[in-house]
């Protein structure tokens, strides 16, 4: 009924969804560290922030699993070289920088007294990143209509 190389396939697929999974849930754990490190609070509001972690990392980290899938080698050369291989990887780095600018953007209203409930924490530091995540595809998207539109041209016009 199944083969050997099916029972190996499926493995290697279970295998790589249990390490994406691991993944993910360190990114969740890195992000929370790392919100905590930047100021927000770190008793008081531990659900809301790591709410919010879980937010950046699906922002983020999720899109980046579901496309380069969890080799060391890509990650590596996406997050700390910063030295993207095609197209695809070049749209996973603007949404995953534009998502983190826009949370960092998101806290500047918190310090503010003007004592809104929206300044409230993590209000506008979700809202930040996913106005920077929406800011992030839409970069992307025109930046792939560019490259298609100048692979469209004929060598004289270039």
């Amino acid at each position: 009924m199944f083969s050997s190389y099916d029972n190996l396939k499926f493995s290697h697929r279970l295998y790589n969804l249990v390490k994406a999974f691991f993944i993910f849930l360190f990114s969740c754990i890195a992000f929370h560290a790392v919100t905590v490190l930047y100021g927000a609070p770190a008793f008081e509001a531990v659900e809301e922030t790591f709410l919010f972690s879980l937010l950046v990392s699906t922002l983020s980290i999720f899109p980046c699993l579901l496309v380069i899938g969890t080799s060391s080698a890509a990650w590596s050369r996406l997050y700390f070289d910063r030295k993207p291989e095609d197209e695809t990887e070049i749209c996973l780095l603007c949404l995953v920088i534009c998502t983190y600018l826009g949370a960092w953007f998101g806290a500047f209203p918190i310090p503010l007294d003007w004592d809104r409930p929206w300044q409230a924490w993590p209000i506008t530091v979700c809202v930040g990143s996913l106005w920077g995540h929406t800011l992030g595809v839409c970069v992307s998207i025109f930046q792939l209509l560019h490259r298609i539109s100048d692979q469209n041209q004929p060598e004289k016009l270039r």
